[in-house]
This record gives structure tokens, C-alpha cells and sequence, in this order.
């Protein structure tokens, strides 16, 4: 996991190597920098994306919970105008939605409010009083289908009633945020790294070129010749880094920005 010390480090190293006079030297410790800073940025993108993708999941599994909070105030409030207790009710539901099966569970009370509880009313012999009558009626239509609503997930939200989302989300939410932060740190040294090495590459003379082996003078050529635009392009990538990292900018960056998208031919 990539920390705060992973950074510092990265940092130390690069204002130690930004202080050596010789360029050739300078421009080699840039390029092992590079290296190190492209590994810590791709470990600490990975790391971000985790994050952010647990934190996405979290606001997620919350719009559930609360939108099955509601439902299941519906069915306690169609509870209310079918049993004499209707707590006792919802709590023998919740008893057989966790003994057996839902399947199950309809079979036992489609068509059979007494399952879970005293109806209002009396049924004597024969003859049903009114109330009787209008509780299995709003069994049937209130109970039945509130009930149908939320028995797909309702052993989930059972599960999720202890948890403290609030306190799981600023938590989640910290940490995608440092992540984000860190991940733009490390973007922005990056590419002032990035500015650094082309800069030296531009402005080798023939005789610090000639000292360089094959594949760096290879390197510094290319460099040279896309130096411009590059740097261009890269001080457009350093101020979305800093925005990233929470720097905010000097001077008059709009003005500046529409400069450099000029410059990498934007």
C-alpha cells in the first residue's frame, strides 16, 4: 500500500537530485526517478480505484437500506388495520423469514392472516363482524403486497440494522479522498520530473550529449524534438495533478491554461 512516507521519500530524491550541477547526471537521475514514480502512481490508482468503488458500493447499499426502511413502514402501517398487535405481527413475520425459506414463508401466509396474529374483529360460528370482515380484506390487499415488496431482501436489511452507515461512509469516504489526494501528489512530482528532463534534454549542448550512452542519447533526441509541445501538454497534466492534490494554483490560470492548450496544440 502506498503511504504518505512512500511520497516523501519520492520528494527527497528528486530535490536531491534537482540540486546536481551536472546535467547529464541530473538528467539520469530524473530518469531513474521516473521509473520509481510511474510504479508508486500505478499501485496508488489501483489503490484509489478500490476505494472509490467501496465507497460507490457503501452510498449504494444505503439507498437500499433506506428505501427498504421505507417499505417495511408500510407494511408495519397495513399491519396496523389487520392485527390487534401489530408489532407481535411484523416480529412473526420476521421469525418465520428467518426459519424458512422464503417460498415457504408465502406458502404459510398467502391466504392465512393468522398466521402471524389476532385479527381485529370476531368470527363466531358463521357470522364475521364487519371489522373482521375489513381485516382480511386489508390483509389481502395492504398486508400481502407490502409484504411481497420487501421479502426478497429483507434478511439483508435485517443484517444491516446495526450498522452505523454514517460513520462507515465518512470512513470510506476519508480514504478515497487521501487516496485521491496522495494519487495527486505523486502525479504532480511526476510530471515536474517529467518538465525537468526535458528541459536538460533541450537544452544539452554536443559535447554533454556525446558523454551519454546509446540509448539515452536516443532518449534526449527525441526529447529534443518534441520538447515544446510536450511541455505543453505536461503543464495542462500539472495543474489537473494539483487541482488532485488539493494545490491550488498562482496567477491568472485560465489565461494561462488557454496559453498552454495553444502550445500542445489543443
Amino acid at each position: 500500500m502506498v503511504e504518505q512516507a512512500d511520497y516523501d521519500s519520492a520528494k527527497k530524491a528528486y530535490d536531491k537530485t534537482k540540486g546536481v550541477a551536472d546535467p547529464v547526471v541530473r538528467f539520469r537521475g530524473l530518469v531513474d526517478l521516473q521509473s520509481r514514480l510511474r510504479e508508486l502512481k500505478d499501485e496508488i490508482d489501483s489503490e484509489r480505484k478500490k476505494r472509490d468503488a467501496v465507497l460507490r458500493d457503501l452510498k449504494d447499499e444505503l439507498v437500499f437500506f433506506n428505501r427498504h426502511k421505507s417499505r417495511v413502514a408500510q407494511l408495519r402501517h397495513a399491519m396496523l388495520k389487520v392485527y390487534r398487535n401489530p408489532d407481535k405481527a411484523f416480529r412473526a413475520f420476521e421469525a418465520l423469514l428467518g426459519y424458512y425459506p422464503k417460498e415457504e414463508v408465502l406458502e404459510r401466509i398467502t391466504d392465512n392472516p393468522f398466521e402471524l396474529g389476532s385479527l381485529h374483529g370476531l368470527d363466531i360460528v358463521l357470522m364475521k363482524s364487519p371489522p373482521r370482515d375489513q381485516a382480511v380484506e386489508n390483509y389481502e390487499k395492504m398486508v400481502m403486497p407490502a409484504i411481497n415488496q420487501i421479502i426478497d431482501d429483507h434478511i439483508y436489511f435485517v443484517r444491516g440494522q446495526s450498522t452505523d452507515w454514517d460513520k462507515k461512509i465518512q470512513d470510506a469516504d476519508k480514504e478515497s479522498t487521501e487516496s485521491n489526494r496522495l494519487s495527486g501528489e505523486i502525479e504532480l512530482l511526476s510530471t515536474q520530473a517529467q518538465m525537468d528532463q526535458l528541459q536538460i534534454a533541450k537544452d544539452l549542448d554536443a559535447d554533454n550529449i556525446a558523454r551519454l550512452k546509446t540509448p539515452e542519447r536516443r532518449l534526449v533526441e527525441w526529447m529534443k524534438d518534441k520538447a515544446d509541445r510536450a511541455l505543453a501538454r505536461l503543464k495542462i497534466a500539472q495543474k489537473q495533478a494539483a487541482a488532485r492534490a488539493g494545490i491550488a494554483g498562482d496567477g491568472d490560470e485560465q489565461g494561462d491554461s488557454k496559453k498552454d492548450d495553444e502550445a500542445a496544440g489543443l
